[in-house]
């Protein structure tokens, strides 16, 4: 029995509550106080056992869950080992067909040896049988042989001949002292023409330089008192042995018609010149004074001399 007042627990039979003294009533069994009996303190043998009972149930559940955590792990685990299993197989078979299609290929066109262990091998076979066995001929190819290069045979031009003799053309105004001076200064001496090739070839260098309009004094003269004309030296010494106005000199017939005249009017003609004459069309050779723009001055310009170099 418990008391009403302060809710502790008393014996059955007491009258008074044993703890506050509070008298205790009997109560009545009524069907309306369920709810009063629920909020009572429980008595140990009884609601402590239903408790009890709630707890044995209880308990039961996590191992439910446990069990069926187990059961579903187990069966992903299986179903996980199963698809390894399966794909394992099937890549092993896999590999197996493609091992079969290579042997296939490799039966249906032939073994074929590696180039790189087949030419180490020919070059190998090569050199020890070389010592042995003679070389064979090449196999002749479809391509046609290239036909042998012509030869060209280089012959080399031939060296011009040094020209025993050279000739400078020199433009000047003075007289024929000037131009002997001026030769033998250069390391030349007055051009002396011995024959009728040289005479050609210095006319021909004359019409070359485009000087044609020029009179040149030349290296020959003669003394005052004679009327043969001769080449001089660089020592001015007259060579008398071949005079140029003698029917014997090469060049004799180059002379002017009335030429050498010894004399024009009151000056005396020492020197030889060579110019260029229309009416004849060709160079002739003259005799005038030692200073020709001296006495004639419309001359001016057209004076020249040679130089002759020998080689």
């Amino acid at each position: 029995m418990f008391c009403t007042k302060c809710g502790k627990e008393n014996k059955d039979q007491s009258k008074f509550c044993e703890y506050c003294g509070a008298k205790l009533e009997t109560p009545s069994p009524r069907s309306g106080d369920a709810r009063a009996v629920e909020d009572q303190p429980e008595t140990a043998g009884g609601k402590q056992t239903d408790r009890a009972g709630d707890n044995g149930k209880k308990n039961h559940v996590p191992l439910l869950v446990g069990l069926v955590t187990l059961v579903l792990a187990a069966g992903v685990g299986i179903g996980l080992g199963a698809h390894y299993l399966m794909n394992r197989d099937s890549e092993k078979e896999t590999a197996r067909e493609e091992r079969e299609q290579e042997r296939t290929v490799s039966s249906a066109f032939g073994d074929q040896p590696d180039k790189k262990d087949s030419g180490k091998k020919d070059m190998g076979q090569k050199e020890a049988g070389a010592e042995k066995t003679p070389t064979a001929a090449a196999a002749p190819t479809s391509e046609p042989a290239p036909s042998e290069a012509p030869k060209v045979t280089v012959t080399a031009a031939p060296t011009p001949e040094l020209k025993a003799h050279t000739y400078e053309l020199i433009v000047s105004d003075g007289g024929w002292e000037e131009a002997f001076n001026g030769c033998i200064a250069r390391g030349g001496y007055l051009a002396t023409i011995e024959t009728l090739e040289e005479f050609e070839e210095i006319t021909a260098q004359i019409e070359a330089q485009g000087l044609s309009k020029t009179i040149f004094y030349i290296g020959g003269g003669r003394g005052p008192q004679s009327n043969v004309y001769s080449w001089v030296d660089s020592d001015r010494n007259f060579l008398t042995a071949n005079p140029v106005n003698d029917i014997s000199c090469p060049i004799n017939g180059k002379w002017l018609s009335g030429e050498p005249s010894f004399q024009d009017g009151e000056y005396e003609e020492l020197y030889l010149t060579m110019y260029y004459n229309s009416d004849v069309n060709g160079w002739v050779l003259n005799d005038v004074p030692e200073d020709v723009v001296d006495i004639w001055p419309n001359y001016a310009g057209r004076i020249g001399y040679i130089c002759e170099y020998e080689n």
